[in-house]
């Protein structure tokens, strides 16, 4: 009896680990390390049935969180971050990923996916965020042999390039009041 008790705890233990290792505590989104995990997982399962193909990574990266904290505090900052991530996770497949990389960013993985795809499953969330939330968003498809680790750095960089070469002054703006763009 003993025994079964210390094997419950350590199982316990374990899982809670796992949780605080590979999820976001404010927002319960999966975590850098808990997207690379269960993408390795998700790829795995996926292709052990030959149903694995290509797959899109979007980048959203919360417009004005560092105003939104300094001006009216991270209280506020902490509640968009968790409405929009209620919204992001409860409008995309329970198959797809949605990760908080850190700060403002995040990303989403549709599994088995194109642009067309993509562009209607961005439009559906953007469609359901909170309306002082705006994301200047990138998206693009990869195809199933890629480097999902280089895939997401390279989204980054290229997000990261987005907003520098396009302000957010209406250019480029396809849906929302966030920049929507497709990265090449």
């Amino acid at each position: 009896m003993e025994k079964t008790t210390h094997q419950n705890i350590a199982k316990k233990t374990h899982e809670l680990l796992l949780n605080l290792a590979h999820n976001d505590p404010l927002t319960g989104l999966l975590n850098r390390r808990g997207a690379i995990n269960e993408f390795a997982v998700t790829k795995s399962n996926l292709d052990r049935v030959d149903k694995f193909g290509n797959y899109s990574l979007v980048m959203m990266d919360l417009i004005g969180l560092k105003s939104i904290n300094d001006n009216l505090g991270y209280d506020k900052g902490n509640e968009i971050l968790k409405d929009s991530s209620y919204a992001i996770k409860s409008n995309i497949r329970k198959t797809d990923l949605a990760v908080r990389l850190g700060g403002d960013e995040f990303v989403l993985v549709f599994f088995n996916s194109n642009n067309d795809g993509s562009k209607k499953s961005i439009e559906k969330i953007n469609n359901n965020l909170p309306d002082n939330a705006k994301f200047c968003i990138g998206y693009k498809t990869f195809s199933k042999d890629s480097v999902f680790e280089d895939n997401l750095l390279e989204m980054e960089k290229k997000l990261d390039e987005l907003k520098k070469s396009k302000p957010h002054d209406g250019n480029g703006r396809v849906m929302g009041e966030g920049v929507v763009v497709q990265l090449s």
